[in-house]
């Protein structure tokens, strides 16, 4: 069973990262705080990237010209992500706007 943290930036204060698991993929998209991402005007789709040794669930806008860091995924030992979500392969050159300090 995995889990995923959300990811809260770090200019925010006085909010707490929700966390929830996960069985599938499935299970994973239906999470509410995640499934709200797919709302938002020119989303395109899911994917994972590891980012200083920390599994990381994406968020591709504008067919992929941005991207946003959705939450942690920890104890996914089966690969669920991985199995089930592209890998992210858009370009790094704005890596540090979207990418939070692991």
């Amino acid at each position: 069973m995995g889990e995923i943290i959300q990811h809260i930036p770090n200019f925010t204060h006085g909010v707490e990262p929700k966390t929830a698991t996960f069985k599938t993929i499935k299970e994973l998209l239906e999470i509410e705080w995640v499934k709200s991402w797919s709302k938002d005007l020119g989303f395109y789709f899911f994917s994972w990237d590891y980012y200083a040794n920390v599994k990381l669930l994406l968020a591709e806008f504008l067919k992929g010209e941005q991207w946003w860091v959705v939450g942690k995924i920890i104890n996914d030992e089966e690969k669920i992500v991985e199995k089930g979500l592209h890998k992210w392969v858009g370009s790094r050159r704005n890596i540090g706007l979207h990418y939070p300090q692991c």
